[in-house]
């Protein structure tokens, strides 16, 4: 064969065969590349949609004032509510009883719409309905040979009075107790109550003798109040009857069980 430059290629001749891993390998790292730049483009797109929502503004707050825990727009949805209360004093003296109220103590439970006057001695009712007021009454005797007779009370008091509502006074004639009988009395009323009104408890001691052989049993006696419906799970209006010590321990369909709620509803 003629190998001279200046001899012309013979058109027909076969091409030699191009060689292919140069010519794949420009186009494999274009293609590489182009993925990276995707995912990286992709990447930043999703840090700056969330570095955006970590950025945006709070919520205004708004214009009127926080609800306070003690008040009625304060109470989480479905939370009870629910005061019961523990003697404070345990000498028998005529007066108005002193309370324990914080519900830290054992026995003691006061649910927010409610709350309890230190000074005054008095529950306050933050909102008007139906409410079921209690008084659970009992004696402590300090000596068993003692020698007293009399009567002692406990009765409710409502501030401003209230027309038409019924008494509720518990009331203990020592002179039927005898040994180491301990007297026990419960008693309970139904009351349309207004926001605002004020409760408290009355003792009233008329004894003979030594009236330092008895005293008030601090964990029984007890004051307290729950909203209850005055109507049945059927929706019958229905009244609840007067309690005395035999309706204790009570459990209504429509009310909680006082006596099982040491510590006030969940």
């Amino acid at each position: 064969m003629d190998l001279r430059p200046d001899v012309a290629a013979d058109p027909e001749a076969p091409w030699p065969p191009a060689p292919r891993a140069r010519a794949c390998r420009p186009l494999l790292w274009t293609l590489c590349a182009s993925l990276l730049l995707l995912t990286a483009t992709c990447a930043a797109c999703v840090a700056r949609i969330w570095m955006m929502s970590l950025e945006a503004p709070p919520a205004s707050p708004s214009l009127g004032p926080s609800p306070s825990p003690r008040s009625p727009e304060g109470l989480q949805q479905g939370q009870r509510v629910f005061a019961k209360l523990l003697a404070k004093n345990v000498t028998l003296e005529n007066g108005i009883l002193s309370w324990y109220s914080q519900p830290g103590l054992a026995g003691v439970f006061l649910s927010p719409g409610l709350s309890y006057n230190e000074h005054q001695r008095e529950l306050v009712i933050a909102k008007t309905g139906t409410y079921f007021v209690f008084l659970r009454l009992k004696l402590h005797k300090t000596l068993p040979t003692a020698n007293v007779e009399g009567t002692i009370t406990l009765a409710l008091q409502l501030q401003p009075p209230q027309a038409g509502a019924k008494d509720l006074t518990l009331t203990v004639k020592l002179q039927h107790y005898s040994g180491e009988d301990e007297p026990e009395l419960f008693g309970g009323r139904l009351l349309h109550l207004d926001a605002g009104q004020r409760l408290s408890a009355r003792l009233g001691v008329h004894l003979t003798g030594n009236t330092n052989h008895w005293q008030l049993a601090q964990h029984a006696t007890a004051f307290g109040t729950l909203p209850c419906d005055q109507r049945d799970p059927w929706g019958t209006p229905r009244m609840m009857p007067s309690l005395n010590a035999a309706a204790l321990p009570f459990t209504w369909p429509w009310c909680w069980d006082i006596d099982a709620l040491p510590h006030g509803p969940e």
